[in-house]
């Protein structure tokens, strides 16, 4: 049935035959209403002539016979009414999208205080309203925001970007809590904005898909919004759309909402993104249409990809299994860009009483995630195994073996004997081959990576200052790349990061530091989904939380967490869970 805008755009454009069928409908009845003095009255009152007849039509109940006494006059006002596959959401795809949104959906809090809703739409960033960020009418291009942080389904909360990715303001009238009435005061002003998380979450709780192209609105379609209204999860709430008169880029809808619904996601009944809900219009609520602001986030989102991270290291389930190291991947996801301010990854032990054990792994890791784009890349690996040799020219020797083509030094190269100290004469050696590497890195367009293997035993005067001037020299150039593993006592000569968010702000360069030696609860979670994921099966999260409970029990847990010394426990007990779902994917027909 068509809704009053609508009704009252059809007055306006048909007035001869809307006058003629709203006669035809009172036919014997007393106290009839014509068009014409309705016309008279809204005139005298300062009201809109077509929007009070669609008013006084609905209440007196004539709604669908004048529709179809329209319909006879050759208008049809349901020619873009909802269908019936517009108005039902199939119980099959609603099981699906269920646990899905119950995970990506997410709550907005400004300077620590509930701000409102919003969803994970790639693996790092957040799709939300904007005046939900916005403390203040920014009244300029360029606003300040607030700090900005987003909690997650599982109840973690994570630091966002200060400054959004991209921003598309409300109007002011919307600001204010009113809305325009004529089209054109909405051109560029969306009210929708997208935020950078300072990890990819995305990767372990999923996220909302866009649609690669998006279906007009129709009237009395079903919509759910996900939504936390007043901050509390109280499900998704359904309703239906309807047109605001007059105006395309704002469509109401009669969802019961409240102080922080703003931001929460609307979804079709084909689960495709609507919009996003922006507020109350009394006695309706009101969406922004997705149509208006896809084409301008959707490219930022296709960039935002998620890391590829390893689940096991051969690919089968009786390989090395890798649980627990989600940063190793954001980091080198992060370093792989030329222009990035993240330069490698230091993996520290939280225990060094716990020896070597697992941080070769690390670079096996790498290794593997390097391999997937081998005329990309190169390694160097340095392990420290010969002891007493000049660590600069083994970095050399071992980069030549390779099939590097650096070239030799020349004894003495850049300074001169009785001129200056030992600890100037490695700086500038180091200076030099971190130099000349880059040239090569740069000529093939690849990056080089240099892999350190923490030593059994300690390093020698001579292997420290090489080392430290070695590091220090990488960092100074843009195509050379560092994985540390141990070497506790070795102080970072650049910035040192918590995380991978830094790769794309300004300042010195650095590397990422993982300290390894913990894991959690989420960390296996995570492990298996990605698993799965990899074996193109479908397990719902309570299954994978059930399996998760077999594989910890019994485990000693302190804060949350539970020791690296634990690993292979955990390895060993999910082997049959893994098999169990690799049988899944192998029973597809």
């Amino acid at each position: 049935m068509a809704d009053k805008a609508t009704v009252a755009d059809t007055i306006r454009a048909a007035p001869i035959q809307a006058a003629n069928a709203l006669l035809a409908v009172q036919a014997g009845q007393p106290n009839q209403i014509t068009l014409a003095g309705i016309d008279a009255f809204a005139r005298s009152q300062g009201l809109d002539a077509e929007d009070l007849a669609a008013d006084m039509i609905e209440r007196r109940g004539l709604l669908p016979s004048f529709v179809m006494a329209m319909k006879a006059h050759r208008v049809d006002l349901d020619a873009e009414d909802a269908g019936i596959e517009d108005a039902n959401f199939p119980v099959d795809r609603l099981e699906d999208f269920t646990p899905r949104g119950r995970a990506f959906r997410c709550r907005l809090f400004v300077n620590g205080r509930f701000s409102g809703s919003g969803c994970l739409v790639s693996p790092s960033l957040v799709l939300t309203a904007a005046h939900v960020i916005l403390s203040a009418w920014p009244g300029r291009a360029d606003p300040t925001y607030d700090p900005i942080e987003v909690e997650l389904s599982d109840g973690t909360r994570r630091c966002a970007a200060q400054k959004p990715i991209y921003v598309s303001t409300p109007t002011e009238l919307e600001y204010q809590g009113k809305l325009p009435g004529e089209e054109a005061s909405f051109g560029g002003f969306n009210d929708v904005t997208l935020i950078k998380l300072e990890r990819p979450e995305g990767m372990r709780l999923g996220f909302a898909d866009l649609p690669s192209e998006c279906t007009p609105l129709r009237p009395r379609s079903a919509i759910l919004l996900v939504h936390f209204p007043q901050g509390n999860d109280k499900g998704f709430g359904a309703g239906h759309i309807s047109r605001v008169r007059g105006v395309t880029s704002r469509w109401r809808h009669d969802i019961l909402t409240a102080a922080g619904s703003s931001g929460g996601p609307c979804f079709t009944t084909r689960f495709t993104l609507a919009g996003l809900h922006q507020g109350a219009l009394a006695p309706y609520s009101r969406l922004v249409p997705a149509r208006l602001f896809l084409d301008d986030i959707r490219t930022l989102v296709e960039r935002d990809i998620a890391p590829p991270a390893l689940w096991s290291l051969d690919g089968t389930t009786h390989g090395q299994l890798v649980i627990g190291r989600d940063l190793f991947f954001e980091a080198i996801a992060a370093a792989i860009r030329p222009t990035s301010r993240v330069r490698g990854i230091r993996v520290k032990r939280r225990d060094t009483t716990q020896g070597t054990t697992g941080l070769a792994y690390s670079l096996e890791m790498l290794t593997r995630t390097l391999a997937r784009n081998p005329g990309a890349h190169r390694t160097v690996r340095i392990n420290f195994e010969t002891p007493g040799t000049d660590l600069l020219d083994e970095i050399r020797r071992r980069a030549i073996l390779i099939d590097i083509d650096v070239p030799p030094t020349e004894a003495g190269a850049g300074v001169r004997a009785g001129e200056t100290t030992l600890e100037a004469t490695v700086n500038e050696r180091a200076t030099i081959l971190a130099a000349q590497l880059n040239v090569i890195a740069e000529r093939d367009q690849q990056l080089i990576w240099f892999l350190f293997e923490n030593p059994l035993a300690g390093l020698t005067d001579a292997e420290h200052l090489g080392f430290e001037a070695f590091l220090a020299a990488v960092l100074r150039q843009p195509r050379l790349r560092l994985v540390v593993t141990g070497f506790e006592t070795i102080a970072t000569p650049g910035e040192e990061f918590s995380n991978a968010s830094f790769a794309d702000s300004d300042g010195a360069p650095g590397l990422v530091v993982e300290y390894f030696g913990l894991f959690n609860r989420r960390d296996v979670e995570q492990f298996l989904t990605r698993a799965c994921n990899d074996f193109k099966v479908a397990v719902a999260p309570a299954e994978i939380a059930g399996r998760t409970n077999q594989i910890l029990q019994g485990l000693s847990i302190t804060n949350l967490q539970y020791s690296v010394a634990d690993l292979k426990t955990v390895s060993d007990r999910a082997v049959s869970h893994l098999d169990y779902f690799h049988s899944l994917a192998e029973a597809r027909p």
